[in-house]
């Protein structure tokens, strides 16, 4: 049986890991606008309109899994035109986290399509930095607003045409 959502206002949420038991606990975290111009400034793009993340934590023994959901709206400059946009992205992540640590003859043999397993000293999980790894994940690193595909085009044709090393050439001895 899973826990009601919760809509909680920041994404600046510590959950204590503790304190997660094997029942699904779900919830939900908004940033504020004092959280959304701080992510904008962080990744230095215009502006950063929503943020909100869908999360579900639950435990299997001293292993914690947080499950979620990122939703973003940002204002985006294009690459191509240099206008500004707005542009959506969602996704979709998982984390494992422990509360003690794995000794080295406990661990699994490494699977690449596995999350690894991040120890907490402290048994808190800082969603702020959760959130903002997956922010800067979801952002397209060339947003454009066009369906135009990019095509360079030389201002001066007419030094393409001529030798590179033509500049050279008073260097030779006759």
């Amino acid at each position: 049986m899973e826990k009601s959502t919760v809509l909680k206002k920041g994404i600046s949420f510590v959950l204590d890991a503790r304190k997660i038991s094997p029942q699904k606990t779900s919830f939900s975290l908004e940033a504020t606008e004092e959280e959304c111009r701080a992510l904008a400034e962080w990744y230095e793009i215009p502006a950063v309109l929503s943020v909100v993340a869908d999360i579900t934590a639950f435990s299997e023994g001293n292993i914690i899994t947080i499950e979620g959901k990122l939703s973003i709206i940002t204002r985006r400059e294009c690459v191509i035109t240099a206008e500004e946009f707005t542009q959506p992205a969602t996704g979709d992540f998982t984390l494992l986290f422990s509360t003690s640590p794995i000794k080295e003859q406990q661990k699994p043999d490494i699977d690449l399509d596995e999350e690894p397993i991040e120890f907490l000293p402290r048994g808190q999980i800082y969603f702020k930095d959760i959130i903002t790894e997956q922010f800067g994940l979801l952002l397209d690193p060339f947003p454009k607003n066009t369906d135009e595909p990019f095509e360079y085009r030389e201002e001066n044709a007419e030094l393409s045409k001529e030798n590179p090393f033509a500049v050279l050439k008073h260097l030779t001895k006759d």
